[in-house]
Parts: structure tokens; sequence; C-alpha cells
């Protein structure tokens, strides 16, 4: 989770694509990936829960905040992330956003 926090305050597309699980990956992933970090600093990471996704682990959530900037303007991110573990490599599988 918080290396791929830190490939979006980078703007590693990528290593973005590379963590995603495969049945989420898209044509145009990247693309998109690209166009939402367009006009977004990303200031801070706070979790705030995880279940599971230690070493022994396939599966695990994550919720957190996420504080960014866009066009000025600051606003939080929260998302209760699900992961999977393929091959002993830990990747984004998708997120409930919370209002």
């Amino acid at each position: 989770m918080r290396t791929r926090y830190a490939a979006y305050a980078k703007k590693e597309t990528d290593y973005l694509v590379r963590t995603t699980a495969p049945q989420q990956q898209f044509k145009g992933l990247a693309a998109s990936i690209d166009e939402s970090n367009r006009w977004v600093q990303w200031i801070q990471l706070e979790i705030h829960e995880t279940i599971s996704g230690s070493a022994k682990d396939k599966k695990g959530i994550v919720a957190f905040s996420a504080t960014f900037s866009e066009n000025g303007h600051f606003q939080i991110l929260r998302e209760r992330s699900r992961f999977l573990k393929i091959a002993n490599q830990w990747f984004y599988l998708d997120g409930i956003i919370s209002p």
C-alpha cells in the first residue's frame, strides 16, 4: 500500500500498472492513471486499519486516508482497498471510496 501511494506521489505509472491485479488491468490503464495524476499533488498518507496482509496471507485489506491538492484545493481520499498476493507479490485488486 505504501509503495503504491509513493508511486502516485512520484507519478510512477509503470509501477502502478505492474502492481494492479491482472484481472483489473485494462487497455488504457496507464493513460487513466496519468490523467488522474495530471493536476494532483499527493501530500500525506494515513493508514487507519489493516486486515490480514501478512507474509502468510493471500489477501489483505487496507483502510486509509490520503490528503492531496488538486488545482490548489486540498482534499482527502478515503478508501478501503483490497489486495491479493499472487506468486509472492501483492497486487491492488479494488477499493471502496468513502464519501
